[in-house]
């Protein structure tokens, strides 16, 4: 079903995901619709179908991480937080904090505000870590149990979780899979990994 406020579940329909895509994102596209254990319908977007803020409401959650479409974050950013703290959900995936950071440029703000890590900082990142899972009872993580990410970088910020953001899992004491309340009704979730 949909996700409803902070992650409660919600009328059986399907979840409305909005990927912003460049040169990476149809991967995840492909694997959100071919996913069985949650019915979702995810699309690629770029960064003009996220922009105005009235676009977003045919979705329930934008996914953010394509690196290759860095240059659009900053024209996207105020409609996209406007939307996040009214209720909307947000992923960042892993290179978000390159792409939304210092290491490219100046630091996207409304980026920063949304995502519950800090992501105006340059990005660090481990290489085949051990994903340490902290809290298995959370929608994000639950059923999951501590897993090798062999083969491939698990990014985190060098400025850690914001204040009151919940660290659900942990690569090699960083926090790599986090969670947070933007505004007063938006979710956030940084995956690292």
């Amino acid at each position: 079903g949909s996700l409803g406020p902070r992650g409660e579940a919600g009328g059986g329909e399907a979840i409305r995901v909005a990927v912003h895509t460049g040169s990476y994102g149809e991967n995840v596209v492909s694997q959100l619709n071919d996913d069985t254990y949650f019915d979702f319908e995810a699309v690629a977007v770029i960064g003009s179908q996220i922009d105005p803020a009235g676009e977003l409401s045919a979705y329930d959650v934008v996914v953010l991480g394509d690196y290759s479409r860095e240059l659009e974050l900053e024209s996207f950013a105020p409609a996209l937080g406007a939307w996040v703290e009214g209720g909307g959900g947000v992923v960042g995936t892993g290179w978000l904090i390159y792409s939304a950071g210092s290491s490219t440029g100046t630091p996207v703000a409304d980026i920063d505000a949304i995502i519950p890590v800090n992501t105006s900082v340059s990005f660090s990142y481990n290489y085949g870590p051990t994903l340490t899972i902290l809290d298995a009872t959370h929608p994000v993580t639950q059923g999951l149990a501590s897993f090798a990410v062999s083969g491939n970088n698990v990014e985190y910020s060098s400025g850690g979780p914001d204040a009151g953001a919940t660290v659900l899992a942990t690569a090699s004491g960083q926090a790599a899979v986090v969670v947070g309340t933007p505004g007063t009704q938006g979710r956030g979730v940084y995956l690292g990994p």
